[in-house]
């Protein structure tokens, strides 16, 4: 995998931009000889990838992971655009103070509050993506409930419940950019995987980065085809929770296939 960073230039500037650079990054998790830590990296990368191909996060939004050499820190790519994202962008972060552990590194997410909420009150949880499509901001300002109608809904339950910044102490712009605020999207998200905000998106979050990743893209078109159900005017089936039992066959096979992911990763052009 060849590894470049095509915004140093005009961040950063001339040979002396390189430089700096080059420090920010050079304690990054992709530097790590620890085989789980490399193919963590490599799976985040991938997941950056396969969003912004998909149009779930493209300028905004972003993706990270639990570590999986210290469950205190989470993984997440520094303050750049997803489709930009390589694998040196990669940051590790101190789940509790919501900082870099490298004192020296790169400019990070506003919102990475909301990642290190998830993470403080969901030790289940080990993979969270915020994202801000047109589709699921619909149902986070309307009273119909944006709620499983369809296998790749089945988080949604009954309804996904919703933020609202208006009800958080600190005030930034309808951004979660403190811990207060990322704690009380952790508290709204209850024990679900699913909460939407309020005029700004959504925050899915799951045992694992595969599951992560199918589970916002599944919400994504349960909303879309909700939307249009409802343009009929015909009441609506919804799905109910025994139609997602699986028996542990299935569940094993499925697992092993990983056929979502790897479709995914092909289509988005990851090896």
């Amino acid at each position: 995998m060849k590894k470049h960073h095509p915004l140093v230039s005009a961040i950063f500037g001339g040979v002396c931009g390189l430089a700096v650079a080059s420090s920010a990054l050079a304690q990054s998790p992709s530097q790590s000889a620890d085989p789980k830590m490399k193919a963590a990296v490599d799976d985040l990368y991938a997941a950056n990838r396969i969003l912004a191909f998909e149009g779930i996060i493209t300028g905004a939004g972003h993706v990270s992971m639990r570590s999986p050499t210290n469950p205190a820190h989470m993984l997440i790519s520094r303050s750049l655009a997803p489709p930009q994202v390589v694998p040196a962008d990669i940051q590790e972060i101190d789940i509790a103070t919501c900082q870099n552990v490298n004192p020296k590194g790169p400019l990070l997410y506003q919102e990475r509050y909301i990642h290190c909420g998830v993470y403080k009150a969901r030790p289940d949880i080990n993979a969270v993506v915020h994202s801000h499509t047109p589709n699921i901001i619909i149902f986070s300002v309307i009273k119909t409930p944006l709620r499983a109608m369809m296998n790749g809904g089945r988080i949604l339950g009954e309804g996904a419940p919703v933020h609202d910044m208006a009800d958080v102490k600190t005030k930034t712009a309808n951004l979660i950019a403190s811990m207060d605020a990322g704690d009380s999207v952790a508290a709204k998200m209850g024990k679900g995987n699913v909460v939407l905000l309020r005029g700004h998106g959504s925050v899915v979050g799951a045992a694992d980065l595969h599951a992560a990743v199918n589970n916002v893209m599944g919400i994504e078109e349960n909303a879309s085809l909700q939307l249009r159900a409802m343009a009929t005017g015909s009441p609506i089936t919804w799905s109910r929770p025994s139609d997602f039992t699986q028996t542990e066959e299935i569940t094993r096979v499925l697992a092993g296939e990983d056929r979502n992911w790897n479709a995914e990763k092909f289509r988005a052009g990851v090896k």
